[in-house]
């Protein structure tokens, strides 16, 4: 795996504070990394920081220009791609960008200094809003990881995910470093000459409204009416919506003798302030870390800053933390004339161990590493894992494991508590050691009415339980095991097998004519992969399928309120974020479909060790012999085999109506078929407020707005064996557009083969 940091804001803007102070600590000490790689945008491609002199360029802020440039076709799937810097201010469609990086299985990890332009917006400028909002929005659609620099920031952004209703983010904190690195921090006397003879209050930061100056030129007023002796000293350039403080300060009648602002102190001058000033200030409405806390205790400076959020937490108890009210900042400042007051924060301050950059980069490397390989991924798998409520469809399920699967010793089960007397009687049928767990033990009391969402909940909290094994075999109570299988068939050479049934879920049509929960939750998921840039095949192929705890739990973990289809989540996530640990595989099971007059999948499996089974008359019994469930399943395979190729005489080959604004059109002047077919006519909507009505055969089906609601089918089905006609048939679709009243239709003639 490689990783592909991103830092092309910082290489155009050549900043050295903020963002770009950060971004140019971790290049410095990141840069001889192995594997590890620097990236800037420049001649609008990508290119690669390969000189150990362009290193030192960057890190001092000049010019250099790099020569090998980093096409997306060079990325390999696993690699990852850590956006560190604020790519919301580069010159490049950031959605294009992510889209294009995960199409290509990247890994794409957002780093997340805060959200003040989304929670905040008053704070912040109208070009910032909309640009850091675009990429924040991005980020939430596409981002694998977050690497948040405070619990503060983590939680903010989960809240928002919550809010927004999408999947939550998979965040890490990591701690920012203090030990700037320096060239020199002699003292310049001249530059200092005339207002730190005195003692002062020193407040570190940029000039804008979200550090709150305002306050504390009112909180300085006060003192000064009570005749302090203290001087106060700004550091920091002049941002945004700030002209009114600006000229506050500028006009005071005691700029450049009590007050004093410097726009442009190197790092060396900040330091050396810090170790001059008699305390450090800083009274931030929010901040997603509180850098100049930080830098103000590890230079043995007290601190006084806002209590709650992020400056609190970093300070870990050594700073002084205060309301935003003036009367209560004075109280706290007065307070420290108490000399014996003053030692015991001075001793905070001194005693204060900040993070260093070396641990933020060790920190960053542990984040890569966890990345890359997922807990216990190679525990051959022992146990069998239900959910039901069904003990006897459950003890018929047992019978077939122990008869095939040799290599499964333990079985799992979640289920009611009401159920659990009856499944405690199973264990004494069965030679497995048999381990029941009540939901009520798990906390679970009510459930989700979603069928999808419903199911995703119960395995997150199941599978977090200390008795399931790292890896395991997941089962559902009617899947039968009708034939002798090994490990192998769910591991291959240290991969996962992944059994699909189809290749594409956007092309799921569902049932017909009333889709059911199954089919909601199928497109609610092919939604949500394919718009995070996931791959889209289907998972949930009624049969069993290994499972690793950790990932599953992480896959869950995020998306259990999303109503997402819990194999299909689990499986194009984790094959994502673990490439080199999941292998694509048909599936092998019996009986799914269930007939073959509706969906037929991606076709008949080679083999079906397993059987998706129905208690009912149709069904071969459980305790048939190999040879006869042999018999029973070579027919089933036979008839699926026929079925598809009947399917695949259908020109075209998928049929579609389209549904423009004013406009119904079909993708061919005809359609040619055998009449034993049912034919499937899926139609894509382009608007929304439309009632669709097909006419064929005397019959006729009629839905309203059936693209923007998940109450209606996708498409109409239409037996052809009800056309009279020997050679020739005909269907008609009449779309009604509901704003303009406006009608159009089409006639689509069909001929039979």
């Amino acid at each position: 795996m490689n990783i592909y940091i991103n830092v092309a804001n910082t290489y155009r803007l050549k900043g050295k504070s903020g963002i770009q102070r950060v971004v140019r600590e971790l290049v410095s000490r990141l840069s001889e990394r192995d594997n590890i790689y620097f990236l800037v945008w420049y001649r609008d491609d990508f290119y690669l920081i390969t000189e150990k002199a362009d290193f030192g360029f960057f890190c001092e802020g000049r010019e250099f220009y790099p020569d090998v440039k980093m096409a997306l076709e060079n990325f390999n799937p696993g690699d990852c791609f850590f956006d560190l810097d604020a790519s919301w201010l580069d010159q490049y469609c950031i959605y294009s960008l992510y889209g294009a990086l995960k199409e290509a299985g990247v890994i794409l990890i957002k780093m997340h200094y805060d959200a003040v332009p989304v929670l905040f917006p008053q704070y912040s400028h109208v070009n910032t809003v909309f640009n850091y909002t675009d990429n924040f929005s991005t980020a939430l659609q596409f981002a694998d990881y977050w690497v948040c620099i405070s619990n503060t920031v983590k939680k903010d952004l989960e809240t928002i995910a919550s809010k927004l209703a999408v999947r939550q983010p998979r965040a890490v904190v990591i701690d920012l470093g203090a030990d700037f690195e320096s060239a020199n921090l002699a003292e310049n006397t001249t530059f200092f000459q005339g207002y730190i003879e005195d003692p002062f209050f020193l407040c570190v930061g940029t000039l804008e409204p979200r550090k709150n100056h305002s306050l504390l030129l009112d909180v300085y007023e006060q003192m000064l009416e009570k005749g302090t002796g203290f001087n106060l000293v700004l550091v920091g350039k002049k941002g945004w919506n700030v002209e009114s403080i600006e000229e506050r300060i500028i006009n005071h009648p005691h700029y450049n003798a009590r007050i004093f602002w410097l726009t442009d102190a190197t790092d060396e001058q900040v330091a050396h302030l810090y170790k001059k000033a008699y305390l450090s200030i800083n009274l931030s409405y929010y901040e997603g870390y509180g850098l100049p806390i930080i830098e103000s205790l590890y230079h043995n400076c007290i601190s006084v800053c806002t209590k709650g959020g992020a400056m609190e937490e970093v300070s870990c108890g050594a700073a002084i933390c205060v309301e935003l009210s003036a009367p209560l900042i004075v109280e706290a400042l007065n307070s420290l004339s108490d000399k014996s007051e003053y030692l015991k924060w001075k001793c905070k301050a001194e005693e204060f161990k900040p993070p260093t950059w070396e641990k933020t980069c060790l920190q960053v490397e542990h984040f890569f590493t966890q990345i890359q390989t997922p807990l216990n991924i190679l525990f051959p798998p022992k146990q069998a894992v239900y959910i039901s409520i069904r003990p006897a469809a459950l003890l018929r399920s047992f019978k077939s494991v122990v008869n095939y699967m040799n290599f499964i010793s333990e079985a799992v089960v979640l289920t009611p508590a009401s159920c659990v007397p009856e499944m405690e009687k199973i264990a004494e049928k069965i030679p497995l050691q048999l381990s029941i767990i009540s939901e009520e033990s798990l906390g679970i009391t009510e459930l989700p009415d979603d069928h999808q969402e419903r199911n995703t909940y119960l395995r997150k909290m199941f599978y977090f339980h200390e008795k399931i094994d790292p890896n395991f075999i997941a089962f559902d109570d009617d899947y039968l095991v009708r034939c002798p299988v090994e490990r192998e068939v769910f591991v291959e050479h240290g991969k996962h097998r992944g059994y699909y049934f189809f290749e594409d879920g956007k092309e799921w049509l569902g049932a017909y004519p009333i889709p059911t929960s199954f089919d909601r939750g199928l497109w609610r998921t092919a939604k949500f992969l394919s718009s995070s840039g996931f791959d889209v095949r289907l998972y949930n192929s009624h049969m069993p399928q290994i499972i690793n705890k950790d990932i599953a739990l992480s896959v869950y973990d995020t998306s259990v309120a999303l109503g997402l289809d819990e194999w299909s989540s689990y499986f194009n996530i984790g094959k994502h974020l673990y490439p080199q640990f999941f292998v694509d595989t048909k599936y092998i099971a019996m009986g799914w479909p269930p007939n073959f007059d509706s969906w037929l999948g991606c076709g008949p499996p080679s083999s079906v060790p397993f059987e998706n089974y129905y208690d009912d008359e149709s069904s071969l019994d459980e305790d048939a012999s190999e040879v006869e469930y042999s018999e029973y399943a070579n027919k089933w395979l036979e008839d699926y085999k026929n079925a598809c190729d009947l399917r695949g005489r259908v020109e075209p080959i998928h049929p579609e109506i389209h549904i423009n604004d004013g406009q119904v059109t079909f993708n061919a002047e005809a359609v040619r078929c055998d009449r034993s077919i049912r034919l499937f006519i899926k139609y894509v909507a382009h608007c929304t407020d439309f009632e669709i009505e097909c006419r064929y055969g005397g019959y006729s089906d009629r839905f309203r707005d059936s693209a923007r609601a998940n109450l209606f089918p996708r498409f109409f089905r239409i037996p052809t064996d009800i056309f009279k006609k020997e050679v020739a048939g005909e269907f008609e679709v009449i779309v009604t557009f509901v704003k303009t009243g406006q009608k159009d239709s089409v006639k689509v003639p069909i001929f039979f083969k």
